[in-house]
């Protein structure tokens, strides 16, 4: 039976309030937006005059069913008896926040707010405003830039970065991109969707209908004696594909192959490749340390941040200001919005570096003290004037990382490689000695090469 054909005096019997409950949702909003003008109530529930016990029980169920602010759309996962609470204060987003263990982050500089928990960040400038709650569960209507990162099982990340207006519920860490917005490509500034996007979906418009249409075609090669498929991958490279498969794969978003483990095994210099994914696993450890402590406890905590090898290599040897500061913020991107101003959020920033592709060292930089320190494990710490490290690189560090007048020099716990394969080894067990610092007031660096090493092959192993 279509909307039309219920009348207002359907609400004065029970039989009236059976017809209602049983359209649809949407449905049920438009009748009740056009019987609330007739009825002259300026919000629902519907008013009925009469105080009749009877009537006063069909007004209490015509309640239950009304949906506020029809125009807005609900996330399907949610049920469709919200009401509008008594207290619609935008202060009960930041209490809501602390109380469920985010951080929050108030800058000058960037004007802006950033809201922190494990593996999501979320950007805002203006009041969140409470939409509509359903149960205990409370949305606000936010605009705001999102970065969100899943893991696999073998914890390699997955990114989404997204811009524009959201739903947000804290309690559930669900922030789902509704209205206008953007959806960037991966870890990246180039835009995959922009548009309207309805509980997290982009609605397509109808410009991806070429790509859709015309998917990519399968090319042949047969050879002209045999008549023969060459490239039949799904025959001819069955096996080697099994055995590829069993010789690599991907974990902490490193390709760690067999040859990593016979490293491992046999006492071999460490690649990049263990000590990123070393380097991941220490950053996911620290995160969800520190965001597993209460609020009041986190303020004491000197929060460090690991950066991949793989930044100072890709600077080269004969780099520029502008190509180290493209490859530093392409690493950063997530604290774009912050203006790479890493100390509103950090206390330190270490990173492995590799000196000629032969030797291991780390660099580690207080961004309050301005002070960095390498940790060297060849060098004794004596002088800074004996550092055999590459000053170019440190000076450039200092620049993106905006640190002023820093003061250079070794760790107490440089010097003690007594070989000619363990610094790489040294690296490790010394950032993991720095994560642990972040949490425990005392705790010593003592190098256990088979400790190391079994933790590193835990780590990389499937």
């Amino acid at each position: 039976m279509s909307d039309k054909n219920y009348r207002i005096s359907d609400v004065s019997s029970e039989q009236g309030i059976k017809k209602i409950q049983s359209i649809s949702p949407n449905r049920r909003s438009n009748y009740f937006n056009s019987t609330q003008q007739k009825l002259q109530y300026n919000y629902y529930p519907i008013n009925i005059q009469s105080k009749t016990e009877e009537q006063n029980k069909i007004s209490q169920k015509v309640s239950e069913i009304s949906i506020i602010n029809p125009s807005q759309k609900i996330p399907t996962s949610q049920i469709y008896d919200q009401q509008l609470p008594s207290n619609n204060d935008p202060r009960n987003f930041l209490t809501q926040a602390e109380q469920l263990k985010y951080d929050l982050i108030s800058t000058n500089q960037s004007k802006q707010n950033l809201l922190m928990i494990e593996k999501l960040l979320f950007y805002f400038n203006s009041q969140p405003q409470l939409q509509y709650f359903s149960n205990t569960q409370q949305y606000y209507v936010q605009n705001g830039k999102l970065y969100f990162t899943e893991f696999d099982n073998d914890m390699n990340p997955k990114f989404k970065i997204q811009e524009g207006s959201f739903m947000v519920c804290l309690s559930k860490k669900e922030f789902i991109l509704h209205g206008n917005g953007k959806e960037y490509c991966g870890k990246s500034t180039l835009i995959k969707f922009q548009g309207q996007f309805e509980n997290g979906i982009f609605k397509d418009d109808g410009r991806n209908q070429r790509s859709k249409s015309a998917p990519n075609k399968k090319i042949r090669i047969i050879d002209a004696q045999t008549g023969l498929q060459v490239n039949n991958y799904n025959q001819v490279n069955k096996y080697q594909n099994q055995s590829l498969f069993c010789e690599s794969w991907c974990k902490y978003n490193q390709q760690i192959s067999l040859k990593d483990i016979q490293i491992l095994e046999n006492n071999r210099r460490l690649t990049s490749s263990i000590i990123d994914a070393y380097v991941l696993y220490l950053n996911l450890e620290s995160e969800n340390t520190y965001f597993s402590q209460k609020t009041i406890n986190r303020q004491n905590i000197n929060r460090i941040l690991f950066l991949p090898t793989t930044l100072t290599t890709n600077f080269g040897r004969n780099y520029t200001d502008q190509h180290t500061k493209d490859i530093f913020e392409a690493e950063l991107l997530q604290f774009k919005d912050l203006n790479y101003d890493l100390k509103e959020i950090y206390s330190q920033i270490g990173m492995p570096v590799n000196k000629n592709n032969y030797h291991w060292y780390f660099l580690l930089f207080d961004l309050k003290q301005n002070v960095c320190t390498v940790f060297d494990s060849l060098q004794k710490p004596t002088t800074t004037d004996q550092m055999n490290i590459d000053y170019q690189l440190i000076i450039t560090l200092e620049k993106l990382l905006k640190i002023e007048k820093p003061k250079r020099q070794f760790s107490e716990c440089s010097g003690k490689q007594t070989d000619s394969y363990s610094c790489g080894y040294h690296v490790c067990q010394f950032m993991n000695y720095c994560q642990e610092k972040q949490f425990k007031q005392k705790v010593n660096h003592d190098f256990n090469l088979n400790e190391i090493k079994t933790k590193l092959l835990k780590i990389i192993k499937i």
